[in-house]
């Protein structure tokens, strides 16, 4: 994992030399438990699942997001208001929001709108192409949770399995990090950062970043 960065930064979606920020490097899957018993009755204490209702935002591109959504009181009815309800996971085109696309030979802007990829020598023209595109959908995620017992002074990860495409994540009002790679499971620290009741985490997840050169559209 390289040095902490604390404050996230919108031209990541262009930039392909950055595909994670504060991530923990990749390692075993394993799942881990606390005894034996845990292990045959296949139900871990030292895992807190956050599927379920979240609040949600739908933006069709960057620039039309709630930029600072992470630091909203979500208590506050005015806050909440803006909010609709999402189930977590799940993919926001099922939900009503966006649209469903699949293509397996073509990209799904090829013949709507012009983007530049790398290069021969691997250079990239890429300023704007995503983080200032008219048509980027960006899902602004929300939730309040508390830690299961027993889980409060332990060194805590907080794991996604697959989020698409790109996204940021802030928890309790502190940067987090950034993370490409649709399907790949990834993890970030966040022992200094959470507390045992009342976390308030929130992930902004963009559809497109450099990361679609690379990856399948469907």
């Amino acid at each position: 994992m390289t040095d902490h960065i604390t404050a996230s930064d919108i031209k990541w979606l262009d930039d392909p030399a950055v595909i994670g920020v504060n991530r923990v490097d990749a390692h075993s899957d394993h799942l881990m438990y606390a005894d034996e018993d845990e292990y045959l009755n296949g139900n871990s204490s030292l895992i807190c699942s956050l599927a379920g209702k979240w609040k949600f935002i739908y933006s069709e591109c960057a620039s039309k997001r709630p930029v600072d959504f992470y630091k909203w009181d979500i208590k506050d009815s005015s806050a909440a208001a803006r909010f609709d309800e999402i189930t977590v996971p799940g993919h926001i085109e099922m939900a009503g929001y966006d649209k469903l696309n699949y293509v397996n030979v073509m990209y799904p802007w090829d013949g709507h709108y012009f983007r530049r990829p790398l290069d021969k020598e691997g250079r990239a023209h890429l300023t704007g192409t995503f983080a200032e595109a008219d048509y980027n959908p960006v899902g602004s995620y929300i939730r309040e949770f508390d830690l299961e017992p027993g889980m409060a002074g332990k060194d805590l990860r907080l794991r996604f399995e697959g989020v698409e495409q790109a996204y940021y994540v802030w928890l309790n009002g502190t940067f987090i990090g950034y993370s490409e790679d649709s399907f790949t499971a990834h993890e970030f620290m966040i022992t200094d950062v959470i507390k045992e009741k009342g976390n308030v985490l929130a992930v902004e997840v963009h559809k497109r970043s450099t990361a679609a050169f690379l990856e399948g559209q469907d």
